[in-house]
């Protein structure tokens, strides 16, 4: 994975994760809950993985640590269509301490 090609943004009217052809989008109202995780085992983290314990999806490009973003609504990521719905989101962002406060003040407008 490169920049170009991971990344997370966020506006008034989204919330949008990519991960190299894989996307999730949703409303920045529909994230319930943001809290710092890891760090992971790197078979657990590297990639994407689907949860088998919660269905949550992980877009990590490191073991050391990343933030979890809860749903109200499950959203679709890993594959094509809109099944099937993930309730959260884990991404391995360069400051996930930093993403969790901007999220929690809102999009710039």
């Amino acid at each position: 994975m490169r920049p170009a090609t991971a990344w997370l943004g966020w506006g008034p009217d989204a919330l949008v994760v990519r991960f190299g052809p894989w996307l999730l989008r949703t409303t920045p109202g529909n994230v319930t809950g943001a809290e710092l995780s890891g760090p992971y085992r790197w078979w657990r983290a590297i990639g994407p993985h689907l949860s088998a314990a919660d269905g949550g999806v992980t877009f990590g490009t490191s073991a050391a640590g990343g933030l979890c973003l809860r749903f109200a609504e499950p959203v679709p990521a890993l594959a094509p269509g809109p099944r099937p719905r993930h309730p959260a989101v884990t991404v391995t962002v360069a400051d996930p301490a930093a993403v969790r406060d901007a999220l929690a003040r809102g999009p710039d407008l």
